[in-house]
């Protein structure tokens, strides 16, 4: 079922769920808990990219929150990039409609950042390893994905049964739309987020010590 068939009131739905942890949290406490990447993305000239940026709220809180770089939200589709920029009006924000490999076209970036959006892409490692070619030689990619358990188990806790009903109704479906296809569903584990950021070049992966709720926060780099 591609994203397109879901429909506004979805885009907005989803838009909607995600904007009170991307415009208060992200940049009040998940960055802040990686002190190097939030003083870096402070200095004046450094660049960020916000990839799969939805309706654009986590790249307008980015730009607010460091107003001395440069912020560009990426988002293939495209009536959701449109939308990011009816909300952004005004503020200077930028946004591209266009995917990873456009964000390697336009490196190079101190940070990348893929929010909520890891698990529901047909070709991960490939969008990971563009993100990686974007970055400054010692840049960093943030990755923010659901904080399922460990492994499988049943029957699972009230967080593992929402995950998996995400999954069946929307994000695995969507991204079985494209092929080929990892088809990752929404139930992306820790041990599968660290075996796509090896399979795309990066040498290091940690979890960034912050309690962010229904995610987990991921730092990658090398």
């Amino acid at each position: 079922m591609p994203y397109a068939h879901y429909g506004a009131d979805f885009r907005r739905g989803q838009g909607g769920i995600n904007r009170p942890a991307f415009v208060a949290e992200l940049t009040g406490s998940w960055l802040p808990a990686a002190p190097a990447v939030h003083a870096r993305l402070s200095r004046a000239g450094a660049r960020i990219a916000d990839v799969g940026c939805g309706h654009g709220w986590s790249t307008i809180a980015l730009a607010r929150a460091y107003p001395a770089a440069e912020v560009i939200g990426y988002d293939v589709d495209e009536p959701s990039v449109a939308e990011a920029r009816g909300h952004a009006a005004g503020t200077g924000v930028r946004f591209v409609h266009g995917d990873a490999v456009a964000v390697a076209g336009e490196g190079w970036f101190d940070a990348i950042l893929v929010l909520e959006a890891l698990h529901d892409m047909a070709r991960p490692i490939d969008v990971l390893a563009a993100c990686r070619k974007a970055l400054v030689p010692d840049g960093t990619l943030i990755v923010v994905d659901e904080k399922v358990a460990p492994r499988f188990t049943a029957p699972g806790d009230v967080i593992e049964r929402l995950m998996y009903g995400w999954s069946i109704s929307h994000c695995l479906p969507a991204a079985l739309a494209e092929q080929p296809s990892a088809a990752l569903g929404t139930v992306l584990r820790e041990d599968t987020v660290r075996e796509l950021a090896a399979a795309a070049g990066f040498a290091s992966v940690q979890v960034v010590p912050v309690d962010a709720g229904f995610f987990r926060v991921y730092r990658m780099e090398g």
